[in-house]
C-alpha cells in the first residue's frame, strides 16, 4: 500500500471544500472542524459519493478520482471501509450476515464471506452475538458490529465519521480503548472525523483541522493542542489565544515578526488590585463578563485588551467577589506564555 493522497477540489450546493494532504499506510488521521468546516464533504468524496471538480485522490497507487482524465471509481468499486455516524446496520440480517455484507460487497463467494465474517466477530469479541439482529444491540455493539463489517472487505482506507458519538460517557472510554488497538492493526490510512478534542488526541497519529473549506492546521497531536493556529483550534484545546498582545516583552523570547500567543486559562491569576512583580510576563485589567462551573473550578469569561478565559476556584469567586461587571486585574508568568510563528496564510 502506498498510502492515500488527495489534490482536490470538491463541491457541494454552494460549499467548495479545496485541499491537499496526505495519509501513509497505518496513519491515524484525525479529521476536526466546526460544522460546515467541509468534513461530511471530504468523506463523501473519498468514498466516491460526490465527485471531485478539480484535481485528483489516490489510494494504494491508483486512482479513483482525476477531474482531469475523467476517472472515477465508484463507491461500490472502491477499497474503502466507512464506518457512519449512525453505524447503519442492516435492520433484517444478523450480526453475522452484516459483518459478511463486506466481503460479499468485495466480490467474495458466500463460504468465504462467511468465514472472514467468523474471523471477525472473535477478534472483536461478538462471536455470541453473530445471530442476533441489530435491535437487539447495545450501541457498544452495534459500533463494534459495524468496525467488523467495514474491516472484513479488506479496504486499503477505513472512514470512521464520529464512530463513538452514540455511546454514552460510560461506555465510550472501553470503546476507544479497543478501537485504538484495532487501529494499530490496520494496515492501511484511516480518516477519523470527531467533534472531540479528547478522542482526536487518544486516537489519531496526526491531526488536520478544516474550517470554511480549508485546512487551517495539520500537525501532531501534541503540537496542535501546544500551539492552535485559530481560535476554532485554541477553544477546542481550552487555551487563550493572543494573535496581538500590547506591551509584551518577555526576555529571552524574539517577539519580532507575526507571531500567536497561547496559555491556559488555569496560568491566569485573577486578583482585585494591580499584582507586583510578573516575571517579565503580562499584566492587564479586564472585567468579568461571565462565570461557568466547570466541575471543581470556575471559567471567567473576561473583557480585556486582551480578551481572556481564566480558572479560578470557587473560593476565590467568593473572596474576590466576583461576578459580570466586576472589575479585575490578571497576571501571566512569561514562562507560561507558549510564543510562536503564525503558521503561513493564517490572519
Amino acid at each position: 500500500m502506498t498510502g492515500l493522497s488527495v489534490d482536490a477540489e470538491v463541491s457541494r450546493g454552494s460549499f467548495t471544500l479545496r485541499v491537499a494532504f496526505t495519509a501513509p499506510p497505518g496513519q491515524v488521521l484525525g479529521v476536526l472542524g466546526p460544522n460546515g468546516a467541509g468534513k461530511s464533504t471530504l468523506l463523501h468524496a473519498l468514498a466516491g459519493l460526490t465527485p471531485v471538480g478539480r484535481g485528483r485522490i489516490e489510494l494504494a497507487g491508483q486512482v479513483i478520482d482525476d477531474a482531469g482524465t475523467g476517472t472515477f471509481v465508484e463507491a461500490a468499486g472502491r477499497p474503502v471501509g466507512f464506518v457512519f455516524q449512525d453505524y447503519r446496520l442492516f435492520p433484517h440480517l444478523t450480526v453475522a450476515q452484516n459483518v459478511a455484507f463486506g466481503p460479499r460487497a468485495r466480490g467474495a463467494g458466500r463460504h468465504q464471506a462467511r468465514a472472514t465474517a467468523g474471523h471477525w466477530l472473535d477478534r472483536l469479541g461478538l462471536a455470541g452475538l453473530a445471530d442476533r439482529k441489530p435491535g437487539q444491540l447495545s450501541a457498544g455493539q452495534a459500533q463494534r458490529v459495524a468496525l467488523g463489517r467495514a474491516l472484513a472487505g479488506e479496504p486499503a482506507l477505513l472512514l470512521l465519521d464520529e464512530p463513538l458519538s452514540a455511546l454514552d460517557a460510560g461506555t465510550r472510554l472501553d470503546v476507544q480503548a479497543e478501537l485504538r488497538r484495532h487501529l494499530s492493526d490496520f494496515p492501511g490510512p484511516c480518516l477519523l472525523v470527531t467533534h472531540d478534542p479528547l478522542e482526536a488526541l487518544v486516537l489519531a497519529d496526526r491531526l488536520l483541522v478544516l474550517e470554511d473549506g480549508r485546512i487551517v492546521q495539520e500537525g501532531p497531536p501534541a503540537q496542535v493542542a501546544r500551539q492552535p493556529a485559530t481560535q476554532y483550534v485554541a477553544r477546542l484545546v481550552g487555551l487563550n489565544l493572543w494573535p496581538d498582545v500590547p506591551g509584551l516583552d518577555v526576555p529571552g523570547l524574539d517577539l519580532r515578526g507575526d507571531v500567536l500567543v497561547a496559555v491556559r486559562p488555569a496560568a491566569i491569576a485573577v486578583s482585585s488590585e494591580r499584582p507586583a512583580g510578573t516575571d517579565c510576563g503580562l499584566v492587564w485589567p479586564a472585567k468579568v463578563t461571565g462565570l461557568t462551573l466547570l466541575a471543581e473550578r470556575v471559567r471567567l469569561s473576561l473583557d480585556g485588551q486582551p480578551p481572556a478565559l481564566a480558572d479560578v476556584t470557587p473560593e476565590a469567586v467568593a473572596d474576590l467577589s466576583l461576578s459580570p461587571g466586576r472589575q479585575v486585574w490578571l497576571a501571566v508568568r512569561g514562562s507560561d506564555l507558549e510564543i510562536y510563528p503564525r503558521p503561513p496564510g493564517h490572519q
